[in-house]
């Protein structure tokens, strides 16, 4: 999976609570650790943030080692907030990430990347997007300084943040390469771990036993495609409109390769409790549905399909296609963003 963690969000000592000017501290916004609320990542923390009625233009801000992320087309993080902001009169921004390096910094003229966190609904994590197609190649090449100040303090408010990640989306790769990080090794059998691979025509195969994925179809999800591009990117003076997202159903086949009935059954039981017939699968931190297949056990004929321990999937995914583009005035239409992503 083409993904870099830029922060985890899972170390509140490493942000610093500032006043406006940027220098002094500040007691009207803080940052803790949160262990109670954690969306996806290794660790078990989350990052709390809480600001008062007198928090306006106060910020929090940490540095670290510098990270290139010119291979990356965006950034992810969840946002689990106690208030609504949508842009509107009523419930306006109220977060802005800003970022910076030492070859440019936060507040250089020529650093104008920012944006403001949205938030459609207020107690449940939300995954926000944002597009590093504008970020300056100063800070890009060598992010090395993050930022996030309120811009709205007209009622106190608290969020809690988790992974903020550059991601390059690779449908295909990303898919192979979460199905193998989910069964790859995670089960023993005679003392040894139970390696996981990729069928590729000419490979040669382990020494039994070990798991065999094959991705063998692709089919086009219609019902998945939608004609309306999402709202994204929102800062002080635009916003831009999602690329064209198509759906896809890649369709998975799971394989126990074992020397005995026995380890077949145990590799094929540790399948179903890993994947489950109604699940998800985590690609680039993001939840993706995984189904089962039904596969007729017999040919039209009666004849037995196969004599293999086999089990069938499918991953529901999508592709997007070019780029955001910033939207034009006047805007006349409204688009609603759901997490296709997300089982029913």
């Amino acid at each position: 999976m083409a993904l870099q963690i830029v922060d985890a969000m899972n170390n509140a000592g490493a942000w610093n609570a500032l006043a406006p000017n940027g220098a002094t501290p500040s007691t009207e916004i803080s940052a803790t650790d949160e262990t109670n609320q954690v969306r996806y990542g290794a660790d078990a923390h989350s990052l709390r943030v809480a600001a008062s009625g007198d928090a306006q233009d106060h910020l929090l801000r940490r540095t670290r080692a510098a990270l290139d992320l010119s291979a990356f087309g965006e950034l992810r993080l969840w946002i689990f907030s106690s208030r609504i902001a949508d842009g509107s009169a009523s419930q306006p921004f109220f977060l802005e990430l800003r970022l910076g390096s030492a070859a440019l910094a936060l507040d250089a003229p020529g650093n104008t990347w920012h944006r403001y966190l949205s938030v459609a609904r207020a107690g449940t994590w939300e995954l926000i997007r944002l597009s590093l197609a504008d970020l300056a190649p100063a800070v890009r090449s060598s992010l090395s300084t993050l930022q996030l100040r309120c811009i709205d303090a007209a009622m106190p408010f608290t969020c809690v943040l988790d992974d903020l990640a550059a991601v390059r989306d690779e449908m295909l790769a990303d898919a192979d390469a979460a199905l193998l990080a989910r069964l790859h090794e995670r089960i023993t059998l005679n003392g040894t771990a139970v390696p996981a691979l990729l069928y590729v025509p000419g490979v040669a195969a382990p020494s039994q036993p070990y798991i065999r994925i094959t991705q063998h179809h692709i089919a086009f999800a219609d019902e998945r495609t939608s004609s309306s591009r999402a709202r994204t990117d929102f800062s002080s003076n635009r916003f831009a409109l999602r690329p064209p997202s198509y759906g896809y159903n890649l369709y998975y086949q799971f394989e126990a390769v074992a020397a005995n009935r026995s380890e077949q059954a145990t590799l094929l039981e540790f399948i179903l409790r890993e994947l489950t017939p109604r699940g998800e699968l985590i690609v680039n931190n993001s939840p993706l549905p995984l189904e089962w297949v039904p596969v007729p056990p017999y040919n039209a004929d009666g004849a037995p399909l196969t004599d293999r321990a086999l089990l069938y999937f499918r991953v529901l995914t999508y592709q997007e296609v070019g780029a955001a583009e910033p939207a034009v005035p006047p805007y006349h239409s409204v688009s609603i963003e759901i997490d296709q992503a997300q089982p029913a």
